[in-house]
């Protein structure tokens, strides 16, 4: 079974991986990434040497502000992103269905909105 990963990176970052234009919040195409950074990414990196991106522009954003933070502790400009579901099961779009497959697959927190949660609590 496919099931695609992505990479959720800064608009200002994206010159670092690849020198293609890209501008979308939603990880609809790939791009081929730089030699120099194949290694960095490689577990995003399908093999034809592209990866799919969610470019995020507002840094102001939640995720605008976890990139932020994320690349200040690790150095890392790039954070793992993909579809929240269990195998088999239809992708979440509520904040029930998101508690329900979080405790399901064994996730120990989850971010709804603004709001981080622990499952163990729900």
């Amino acid at each position: 079974v496919f099931r695609p990963f992505g990479g959720m990176i800064l608009a200002k970052n994206l010159e670092k991986i690849t020198d293609e234009k890209l501008a979308s919040p939603h990880m609809l195409s790939a791009v081929h990434v730089k030699n120099n950074v194949l290694e960095q990414v490689g577990a995003l990196t399908h093999i034809d040497g592209t990866i799919r991106l969610q470019i995020i522009d507002d840094t102001s954003s939640l995720c605008g502000k976890i990139l932020e933070k994320f690349e200040e502790l690790s150095g890392s400009i790039i954070l793992l992103n993909t579809s929240f579901n269990a195998k088999g099961e239809p992708i979440v779009e509520t904040e029930a269905q998101a508690i329900k497959c979080a405790k399901n697959i064994g996730l120990d927190y989850i971010v709804v909105g603004e709001r981080l949660l622990k499952t163990d609590n729900l």
